[in-house]
């Protein structure tokens, strides 16, 4: 049966980008993000005594939260990798290394990177962005850790894939080699978590086993990182996201450098093998023909997901695609997702039920880089530079009236008339780090992305 695919008509036409070059509005943007670093700047009290932190040792260095508001006071996982693009961009390598340093210390201290470091979020990661963390370091910032740090670092990520490769294994063996979202809550975290959200989705069953088995099919869209969408029907585990994977791929091809660059020869081979491995299977399981892309599986259903999304970019920022997959990709992609003002999160069709804040029309910063670093990582620079100037764009006008940046925009209009599951505070984070990038971008430094590019396949 062929595989029916939420996208627009096939009429669509791309939206031409506004003409964008270092404007007086950009400069002050600019100006004021590199002001405002310090005041998202965290450090760490030897001995916790705020509420949120208690009974959790001090993180070993300061680091930055999404946001400047007083509130938001601890650690944050895959914000602080586009939040550190924007610090890099601005020259602050010593913070990028405390970022993958206090990744570092959770790995050792709990096997992996918690969604937020918070006593009672421990119960989930996010999306493993701690290798891109430290490839941006050594492309970006040579010298910024040593040969003893890169060893540590190889080390502490040897660690982390052991708990995506274990405690996130497609439970399915058709499926064996690629990965999935999950958690590891007890059933009265499970309770808690579905009050805590119970706002913010669709009522819970009445069945109290139906109704965890739903929490926690919540809780894994929530260390998705997406919660929430529509884009897994609220059946998050049953799917194997095409991100996470396209991510996993990467801190494999970034491991396997790091082992050639510590002289371990052996260890860079077996990586290798593993990033090798990974990308057949995503080819086998994961790309669809129709869609022109990869997309995510449903696994309860051994299918394809209908679901178009901006995921589907990851593949190209990791390298996972064959230059045709890439074009292929772009132009099935832009099609679908991009507007006049960005790339919104999903298909009008995949974002129907209301109130879901990782649908359409809604645009997210971290899915704007991810979408830029990919169609560059294959040279469609053209698609890349255009993107690049709509998201700058959007960002300095709305920055322009409010004097701030924020966490989300609405792709269709270009303000901040979003979908909220919750009142939407403004953001520092990965605002700052997508804003900058696209600026540089859409300003004609090519070259200032290529330092996020995780490292290459060598096969």
């Amino acid at each position: 049966m062929q595989l029916t695919i939420d996208e627009p008509s096939a009429t669509t036409v791309i939206p031409p980008a506004p003409h964008l070059s270092t404007t007086p509005a950009s400069a002050r943007l600019e100006r004021f993000i590199a002001t405002e670093w310090e005041c998202t700047l965290r450090i760490p009290a030897a001995t916790p005594t705020d509420p949120a932190t208690l009974g959790l040792a001090s993180l070993p260095r300061p680091f930055v939260v999404p946001c400047a508001d007083e509130g938001f006071r601890s650690f944050f996982y895959w914000d602080s990798c586009y939040a550190s693009i924007g610090l890099l961009l601005q020259g602050r390598i010593r913070e990028v290394v405390d970022v993958a340093e206090n990744m570092r210390w959770l790995v050792n201290r709990l096997g992996y990177v918690p969604n937020q470091y918070e006593a009672g979020q421990l119960f989930r990661s996010q999306p493993p962005h701690y290798a891109l963390v430290v490839s941006m370091l050594v492309s970006a910032a040579p010298g910024a850790l040593s040969p003893d740090g890169l060893a540590a670092h190889l080390e502490a990520l040897t660690a982390e894939y052991a708990f995506w490769s274990t405690l996130r294994a497609a439970p399915d063996l058709r499926y064996r080699g690629l990965n999935r979202y999950g958690h590891h809550a007890h059933p009265e975290e499970l309770a808690a978590f579905g009050e805590m959200i119970a706002g913010r989705v669709p009522p819970w069953p009445d069945d109290p086993q139906a109704r965890l088995v739903a929490i926690a099919h919540h809780l894994a869209e929530a260390e998705s990182g997406w919660d929430f969408t529509t884009r897994f029907g609220g059946r998050c585990m049953d799917h194997l996201p095409v991100d996470l994977n396209a991510l996993l791929f990467a801190h494999e091809t970034v491991c396997a450098d790091l082992a050639r660059r510590t002289g371990d020869e052996a260890a860079a081979a077996l990586w290798t093998t593993r990033a090798v491995s990974r990308r057949e299977h995503m080819n086998a399981v994961l790309w669809c023909p129709e869609a022109g892309a990869f997309v995510d599986r449903d696994m309860a259903g051994d299918r394809l997901s209908p679901a178009l999304t901006a995921a589907s970019f990851y593949p190209l920022w990791a390298g996972v695609a064959t230059p045709a997959q890439a074009v292929a990709t772009a132009g099935r992609l832009l099609a679908a997702l991009e507007t006049g003002h960005a790339l919104r999160t999903t298909c009008p069709a995949s974002g129907d039920a209301p109130g879901l804040q990782w649908d359409s029309p809604n645009a997210w910063p971290p899915l704007q880089a991810a979408a830029v670093l990919g169609l560059l990582r294959y040279g469609l620079e053209a698609d890349a530079c255009r993107l690049a100037r709509k998201w700058a764009r959007t960002g300095e006008r709305v920055f322009e009236r409010t004097g701030k940046l924020w966490e989300k925009y609405n792709a269709l209009t270009g303000d901040i008339d979003v979908r909220d599951e919750y009142p939407m505070p403004s953001m520092m984070g990965w605002s700052a780090g997508a804003w900058l990038l696209c600026h540089r971008v859409a300003s004609g430094d090519i070259d200032a992305a290529t330092s996020f590019f995780p490292s290459a396949l060598v096969d």
